[in-house]
């Protein structure tokens, strides 16, 4: 199994995008149809992405983050605001490191109250990237903090995942930071959301002394518990899941597991979720298993850990119709905690859609959705569910012609699977336009879906996209 590591420059690869500020499209009335549209590109006119998504917990507004090229400064991080009814912009706010050699949003939150938006990601430094998390105000964008963390290595740090904790008062970031001598380990950064002042860090090396890459958080009900997931190296073992759990007030660990196929090969944990309870914490990705000719080849693996001791309570695998390669990227929770989903890239023949969902209580399959769009490529990145837990909807990139890629959002009946809409967008030039993020209306109205499309003479553009639920 092949892994893709954080990179220099991982925001960078194609994840471009451009466009116009607020442009909206009339709105339509049936579930699944467009409501409306927003692009934007940056001041270089080049490559921009949407690479997160959040919407206000009183779901009057959209917030969208990503690496966005400047004008002469390469990347920076750009967060917009949209109007969550019109798409209609209502602030941007950027930020260039001071050395102005690249800045790469990658996650966004927004606090409890609706008052403050925080993203995180990787920032030129002196010579190499850090973690950079800002905090804005929410109502017009004026920046309120940043604070960035170089790891002890002076090496590539790169922030992944974000979460808010404690009531609205802490905010968490993780991701990949080089340490002394151990190459890049988890480090998971807790500041305080009022001010920025970082309160602690946590770092984890794994066994073997070698690659360990946090990849995802999330933080319980309560805000006193946070959750990272990703990848570590242990030595004989290759890559396996490694989850790990903290106190969110003084950051001690409370428990920490792994998780391997036991065929010392590659596994990969990409994303992780926590039931409404708190009791339950839920971990997928990509696991190497045996293929029918002898090989092997990544299935989706599924893991239940409880919430207060780490203790597995069980294990689900799925291997694809091909016996092919298979990841889950995303997973997301009933809200009443009945069912956990899963998604990702699926090999069918060609790669498709893939989305699962288990019985949370023994990991039970219920059932299996498949999306083909033309018969090519199609990868799955996000996933969520409706406030009611009717609803549950997917997102991700359809290959429908040579170097023509369409978002491509989905609809299923969450008891019983069946596909209920399915919603394409191709950008203005026809060619690759991927969405990488997606969250549902708080108040289940709308599912609101960000990435890339390719503009018109201005590389890739942010495209932010409203969908009537």
């Amino acid at each position: 199994m092949r892994i893709q590591r954080p990179a220099r420059l991982i925001a960078s690869v194609t994840f471009l995008v451009a466009g116009l500020f607020g442009q909206a499209s009339p709105a339509q009335a049936a579930p699944g149809g467009r409501e409306w549209l927003a692009q934007y590109s940056g001041p270089g006119a080049s490559d921009d992405s949407g690479y997160s998504v959040v919407a206000s917990p009183d779901g009057t507004r959209v917030y969208v983050t990503g690496p966005s090229h400047g004008n002469g400064s390469g990347f920076d991080y750009a967060t917009i605001a949209y109007r969550a009814s019109t798409g209609v912009q209502v602030w941007v706010a950027r930020y260039d490191d001071p050395s102005r050699h690249g800045d790469y949003a990658n996650a966004i939150a927004v606090s409890p109250n609706g008052s403050r938006v925080f993203v995180t990601g990787g920032s030129y430094g002196a010579t190499s990237l850090d973690y950079a998390t800002i905090a804005y105000r929410a109502s017009d964008g004026k920046q309120l903090w940043v604070s960035r963390y170089d790891g002890p290595g002076k090496g590539d740090d790169q922030a992944f995942g974000i979460a808010v904790a404690s009531g609205g008062t802490r905010v968490l970031v993780t991701g990949s930071s080089t340490g002394l001598g151990s190459g890049e380990d988890f480090a998971t950064v807790s500041y305080e959301a009022a001010t920025g002042h970082q309160q602690w860090v946590k770092r984890y090396d794994g066994p073997a002394g070698g690659a360990d890459f946090a990849k995802a958080i999330v933080v319980n009900p309560k805000g006193t518990r946070a959750f990272v997931t990703g990848a570590s190296t242990r030595k004989g073992h290759g890559l396996d899941y490694f989850t790990v759990a903290y106190a969110t007030a003084g950051g001690a660990q409370k428990w920490s597991a792994r998780y391997d196929d036991d065929r010392s090969k590659d596994d990969s944990a990409h994303a992780v979720a926590v039931n409404a309870a708190g009791t339950r914490v839920f971990v997928t990705g990509g696991s190497d298993g045996p293929t029918t000719g002898g090989g092997v080849a990544p299935d989706y693996a599924t893991v239940a850990y409880a919430a207060g001791s780490g203790t597995r309570q069980w294990v689900a695998r799925y291997d694809g119709p091909s016996n092919g390669a298979d990841v889950a990227l995303g997973v997301a929770l009933a809200p009443d905690g009945s069912q956990v989903f899963v998604t990702g890239s699926s090999e069918g023949g060609t790669s498709d859609f893939a989305t699962i969902s288990y019985a949370t209580a023994d990991g039970a399959q219920a059932w299996e959705a498949r999306y083909d769009g033309a018969s090519l490529s199609d990868i799955a990145y996000a996933i969520g569910v409706s406030p009611d837990g009717s609803q549950v909807y997917v997102t991700g990139r359809s290959e429908t012609a040579a170097a023509n890629v369409d978002f491509a959002t989905l609809s299923y009946d969450a008891v019983a699977g069946t596909q209920r809409w399915v919603s394409t967008y191709d950008g203005p030039a026809g060619a690759a336009d991927v969405p990488l993020a997606l969250v549902v209306d708080p108040k289940g109205a709308r599912v609101y879906v960000t990435g890339r499309n390719v503009g018109t003479n201005t590389g890739t553009d942010f495209a932010t996209i409203a969908y009537q639920a």
